[in-house]
């Protein structure tokens, strides 16, 4: 029996043309045999013999339970590669020098190996070498089983997978910035909270001053109304105390609190009303509250004992990020 060479058509006994297509008959060749080639492996139930689909665990036909499967040699080798190694850099090497799968079981068993694998906390080399072969696999899936029903689980592997990349590359980066950003802000913080309670109780001294003026406006209005009682109150509480110090004003308004006292006297002693000059002024006062609640030198100390801490922890924080950049240069 003979064939024709160019369409396969099988010859007439002694034809010199092929019917089909009239390419010449050629003896040489006509008389081989054709050849029928299998190629890859047919996968059948052992219970009843049905040929089985990739990724199933169960025959369809008659529901015997598939045991005993696994990942192909390949993919069970180089797993056993990855747990014999040593240094991240032998790892790096395996996992970007290992071929892609051709068979959807095998790059299905990868792609799961892959998408397990991929964190960036051990090393940031081995996070790129596994992300850059799991998108060589995707690739050759998509390219070689896209128009199969099967592709649709691992375009579903490939897009959880992506997330996650996406979601540990947004998380490296603010997480490294956070550990060195937060604690200096939060340093800044307390201090600017510190030195607000320390000046709140302080005008500056322009508002001293107006605040000053409109005291003595009161003892001159309680004057004016013969009130005697209300005037010293107010008189003997006038005491310059702003935020910065003025020795010269200090001195102008202690004069002028002495002198509105000894006036509040005298308008009541010429309504026959004797008052003495209070022992309570505003300069008492102020010395005891000072000794009491509040002290200026010790607070001196406190603030500069918080910049040398300061200064100590940045000191701490440049080592910490020039760590860091090394650790990222040798990565």
């Amino acid at each position: 029996m003979a064939f024709c060479i160019n369409c396969g058509q099988e010859l007439a006994e002694g034809a010199k043309f092929c019917a089909n297509c009239g390419k010449a008959a050629n003896d040489s060749n006509s008389t081989e045999q054709r050849k029928t080639t299998y190629d890859g492996e047919i996968h059948k139930c052992p219970n009843c013999g049905e040929i089985l689909d990739s990724f199933v665990t169960a025959c369809p036909a008659c529901g015997y339970e598939l045991r005993g499967s696994s990942a192909t040699g390949a993919v069970k080798e180089f797993a056993a590669k990855l747990n014999n190694v040593t240094t991240e850099y032998q790892k790096e090497n395996i996992i970007r020098s290992f071929p892609v799968p051709n068979t959807k079981e095998d790059i299905f068993e990868f792609m799961i190996l892959a998408s397990s694998n991929i964190d960036e906390r051990p090393n940031k080399a081995v996070f790129d070498a596994w992300i850059a072969k799991f998108q060589q696999c995707y690739q050759k899936a998509k390219l070689s089983f896209k128009q199969e029903s099967d592709f649709v689980k691992i375009q579903a592997i490939y897009e959880k997978t992506q997330k996650e990349i996406k979601k540990i590359r947004r998380k490296g980066p603010l997480r490294k910035t956070l550990i060195i950003v937060l604690p200096i802000v939060a340093f800044i913080v307390l201090n600017i909270a510190f030195w607000s309670w320390i000046s709140s109780g302080y005008n500056n001294e322009e508002e001293e001053v107006a605040r000053l003026e409109g005291i003595v406006a009161e003892v001159e209005l309680a004057l004016d109304n013969n009130e005697y009682d209300l005037a010293m109150m107010h008189a003997k509480s006038i005491d310059y105390s702003a935020w910065t110090s003025n020795d010269e004003l200090e001195r102008q308004w202690d004069i002028k609190r002495d002198y509105l006292i000894k006036k509040v006297i005298s308008a009541a002693s010429e309504d026959g009303i004797i008052m003495e000059y209070p022992t309570d002024t505003a300069d008492e006062k102020d010395q005891e509250d000072k000794s009491n609640s509040y002290n200026y030198e010790k607070s001196k100390e406190e603030i500069q004992s918080n910049i040398d801490e300061f200064n100590k922890y940045m000191d701490e924080v440049e080592d910490m990020w020039n760590q860091y950049t090394k650790d990222e240069t040798q990565e």
